[in-house]
């Protein structure tokens, strides 16, 4: 769970793998994005990735952008996001390389890790 956590968009959940992306800050106060796949039809196949920004490269952005630390979450749904949940899986995973080419072109870097559930 990521604190300040904005819902950015998610895939209607009557396909057998839904995506949703969500942004927040994490325990070290690290931005972060998540890009979350379910697989419904083999669960071994759901995982997160992770779109992390350091602390330091978030302020950074904010600045950058004029906007608050604290509203990065925010500002992702304001440019990205999305109130219903009827998009197609396809267009969940391309709109989290839509963000990720966003906070490339803010003149930060971020890391990715992906984390496969159990």
């Amino acid at each position: 769970m990521l604190a300040l956590e904005k819902n950015i968009i998610e895939s209607h959940d009557d396909y057998s793998v839904w995506y949703g992306i969500s942004a927040g800050f994490d325990d070290d106060k690290n931005f972060i994005v998540v890009l979350e796949r379910t697989d419904y039809d083999n669960p071994r196949n759901s995982c997160k990735k992770y779109a992390v920004v350091s602390m330091d490269e978030a302020y950074r952005m904010a600045r950058r952008q004029n906007a608050r630390l604290t509203g990065l979450p925010d500002l992702i749904y304001s440019k990205f996001g999305e109130e219903t949940n009827l998009a197609l899986p396809a267009y969940v995973r391309d709109k989290f390389d839509e963000i990720l080419g966003y906070i490339s072109s803010c003149g930060v870097r971020y890391t990715l890790r992906t984390e496969k559930n159990s």
